[in-house]
């Protein structure tokens, strides 16, 4: 049995190193190909398109709208999207605003207090930030032309320095200058539902295609 036992020891070990080079020749060759396309991909040519170009190319090929419903939305609406980022600081400025000064400032007060002394006082880099935002939605329809109960209106510009700006334009009111914030939160609430809805119906749309592909291909095997 020490002869069996030996010739055994010796091949299964023989065996051993020849499995564990083959899962190093393997490891290796993956490494190498990985390797490869990851040097090939170096060398890819990177062209830059600006949005235009890219909605046009989806204008000029229908079914790319189809294949990329969000990407085409998005790209449609990109400005205004934009914009439509600025309504959570803009929120949370009118809402800072409305639980500081509810029910404490009377009405003169507050028409005449201004929106850097609510900043100054609290000295916040996040409130800054919501006013910021609170400025930069505004001024996206400033000159934009409503119709506000029957009332042809243009939205004014809004100074981007706080010193100039007054608490009357940061809540919602049914007087102007409150109604103008109210009716540009609408607005961009218009643009973000349009949107998701747009998407929705394309992918849809989308979906319903490729169940009839599915469907056509089934009845002609």
């Amino acid at each position: 049995y020490s002869q069996f036992f030996k010739h055994y020891k010796a091949s299964h070990f023989s065996q051993k190193i020849q499995s564990t080079s083959n899962i190093l020749d393997y490891e290796t060759k993956e490494e190498q190909t990985s390797s490869d396309r990851f040097i090939s991909q170096m060398f890819l040519e990177i062209r830059l398109v600006s949005s235009t170009d890219l909605l046009y190319k989806f204008y000029n090929k229908p079914e790319l709208v189809s294949a990329y419903p969000l990407l085409f939305n998005l790209l449609k609406s990109i400005d205004d999207i934009e914009y439509v980022k600025c309504l959570s600081g803009i929120g949370q400025w009118m809402k800072h605003c409305y639980m500081q000064f509810s029910g404490k400032l009377t009405q003169k007060q507050h028409n005449e207090t201004t929106v850097s002394s609510v900043i100054n006082d609290r000295n916040n880099t996040k409130l800054k930030k919501h006013w910021n935002q609170f400025v930069k939605g505004w001024n996206r329809f400033s000159d934009r032309k409503l119709n506000i109960e029957s009332t042809a209106m243009t939205v004014p510009t809004l100074s981007q320095n706080p010193t100039y700006v007054f608490l009357d334009h940061c809540t919602s009111r049914t007087d102007m200058p409150g109604r103008y914030i109210v009716a540009i939160v609408e607005m961009l609430q218009d643009i973000n539902n349009n949107f998701l809805q747009s998407v929705h119906s394309h992918r849809r749309r989308s979906i319903k295609d490729e169940e009839k592909k599915t469907e056509n291909n089934d009845n002609t095997m």
